[in-house]
């Protein structure tokens, strides 16, 4: 994780809203004789398929007390038993600096039913650069003296993030959040996707002789490749090369300037124009609705969308050369746009797009991923020409086929050549079946 000195831009608040139905509470149940007495002890949220992050200090006091714990989900009101507890290997609190509480995540396990089960995950992607002031954005329904919100949706908390707890430590990080007691586990997100976890303040450990009002905890979210979490989303990270473009304008006005006095010889002469590109495409976030390998074989996946600026977006499948028997095999097909809707190529700055089709057929999973390529052009950048990618049967659907559409994909890989600084050019592996979650045995051949 690199930690720079370079402040982003002012954060664009979060839709709270699409995460709402991922977001839980672990509550302890105590029976006494005056009736059940809950106790909100922290914040959860979906991580992958019936399973829940949250700080390894709210729960690591009862993992012989299961039975005490429950998960709420605020939207819909359910609750639900923890099966297991799994702390992160490197849990422990640092005597030397008053209990500090190193790697404080643990992961919940939890048999959901609908709607939780079919509940969104929070988008995680790994090794993103956080540089120091970089705007967050919690995400989380508050809580009041252990006591449940009344809050309809999730709120959000904006802060910066302000470095390292120690220099040589990339994963325990400062930030100036204005989080409370029962916040512990929130997701901390930059415009993307989760960053961090917040772990709570520091007025518990005057060792870090750190300024307690305002300064708080949290984990960076790459420690949650030791609990086994795979990734849901990959967000391209835009260049760190400046734009040529202040440089460039400052040059032009100088320039006139100097020649203010010579305009009547400009005038007679032909001068070559200074030409000024656009920006690239700024980073666009794809994310499954389940972890990559969080499927059942056969099981429907859907890919979401979004852009941060607005574009051309192409997405292709790449079937593994091994797949491939026979010399007329599919190699490659379209993912997006949709056969008879070319022109939802064009996506604007925040808007959303899914795929979960591929043309008459459902955008099924199986034992091996495809490569996916994703193709985001600058609006500067010639579009595709798109040629039918599927073959309808509106009689017999069983008869429709998918075409080959390596010609496409080649030319986009043209355009990628021919505009390096127009197309985002992102290859990741497709959605894959867990033999552990799936019905149907693996059978090896």
């Amino acid at each position: 994780m690199a930690t720079g000195q370079n402040a982003s831009q002012p954060l664009i608040p979060l839709n709270t809203e699409a995460y709402g139905d991922a977001l839980a509470h672990v509550i302890r149940v105590v029976s006494s004789e005056d009736g059940n007495q809950e106790q909100v002890l922290g914040q959860a949220w979906l991580c992958g398929f019936h399973k829940l992050i949250t700080c390894g200090h709210v729960v690591d006091a009862y993992l012989n007390e299961l039975e005490t714990l429950v998960v709420r989900f605020p939207q819909s009101g359910n609750r639900y038993p923890i099966s297991e507890i799994k702390l992160h290997p490197n849990f422990t609190r640092d005597p030397q600096l008053n209990q500090l509480v190193k790697f404080d995540v643990a992961l919940l396990v939890v048999d959901l039913s609908y709607p939780e089960s079919e509940a969104r995950p929070l988008p995680i992607a790994y090794d993103r650069n956080l540089p120091t002031q970089l705007a967050l954005t919690a995400v989380r329904f508050p809580t009041h003296l252990g006591q449940f919100s009344s809050a309809l949706n999730p709120l959000a908390q904006m802060g910066r993030l302000l470095g390292r707890l120690r220099k040589e430590d990339n994963y325990h990080l400062l930030h100036d959040l204005a989080l409370s007691p029962g916040d512990s586990g929130s997701a901390i997100f930059d415009d993307y996707t989760v960053v961090a976890l917040h772990c709570g303040d520091t007025a518990s450990l005057p060792g870090l002789n750190l300024p307690t009002t305002s300064i708080r905890l949290a984990l960076w979210i790459d420690a949650l490749k030791e609990l086994g979490i795979e990734p849901n989303a990959i967000v391209e990270e835009p260049s760190n090369t400046p734009s040529p473009a202040p440089l460039i304008a400052a040059f032009i006005a100088m320039f006139i300037v100097s020649l203010a006095g010579m305009a009547w010889f400009l005038a007679s002469k032909d001068i070559d124009g200074h030409r000024v590109e656009k920006g690239q495409v700024e980073p666009i976030n794809l994310q499954f609705n389940r972890p990559r390998n969080g499927y059942k074989f056969g099981e429907e996946a859907k890919i979401i969308l979004t852009s941060r600026s607005s574009c051309n977006v192409y997405v292709f499948g790449e079937v593994p050369a091994d797949q491939i028997k026979k010399p007329d095999d599919i190699r490659v097909y379209r993912c997006y746009p949709p056969e008879d809707f070319k022109e939802l190529s064009l996506i604007t700055k925040g808007q959303i797009r899914s795929i979960d089709t591929l043309g008459p057929f459902p955008f099924k999973v199986n034992y091996q991923p495809d490569k996916l390529h994703v193709f985001a052009l600058n609006l500067s950048v010639p579009k595709l020409e798109l040629e039918a990618a599927y073959e309808h049967n509106r009689e017999n659907p069983e008869k429709s086929r998918i075409i080959d559409d390596s010609k496409t994909l080649k030319a986009a890989m043209a355009l990628e050549e021919k505009y390096p600084e127009g197309v985002m050019h992102i290859i990741m592996d497709g959605p894959v079946a867990d033999p552990k979650l799936s019905e149907v045995p693996v059978v090896q051949k």
